[in-house]
């Protein structure tokens, strides 16, 4: 069995571990999708700005690093683009910024972080800039 008596700490980073992004950015499409009486896959969209915001924070270069912020909205800019999409600036940055501000925590992750917590410390990692 696996020895927990000398684990010190465990660490979550949300991005997808604790955070539900597709249903959220799922749901941020579905917004503008309406606003704009616009046809596409809300499913598929939040599924490519994902793809799209992974490939530019796994491969930018260390004298001009990004956050996932600046990459969510660099990656909705790039697909409402190659989509042949118009959408105001303010509703870009409701998509990158205030869209996975309220990202809801996937159900099934509260009771474990709840029960384990009580033997170990816990850290959610999450930076603002």
């Amino acid at each position: 069995m696996f020895n927990t008596s000398k684990i010190k700490a465990i660490t979550f980073d949300t991005g997808g571990t604790i955070l539900d992004w597709h249903s959220g950015f799922k749901k941020g499409f579905e917004e503008i999708k309406i606003k704009y009486n616009l046809n596409f896959s809300s499913s598929e969209f939040a599924n490519l700005m994902r793809e799209k915001s992974l490939k530019i924070v796994t491969n930018q270069k260390k004298d001009a690093l990004i956050n996932f912020d600046t990459a969510h909205y660099n990656a909705i800019d790039e697909l409402i683009k190659e989509r042949y999409i118009s959408i105001s600036e303010m509703d870009k940055r409701f998509l990158s910024y205030k869209t996975p501000s309220e990202l809801k925590v996937w159900p099934d992750f509260l009771n474990p972080f709840n029960s384990i917590k009580k033997k170990i410390l816990l850290c959610i990692i999450h930076t603002f800039e």
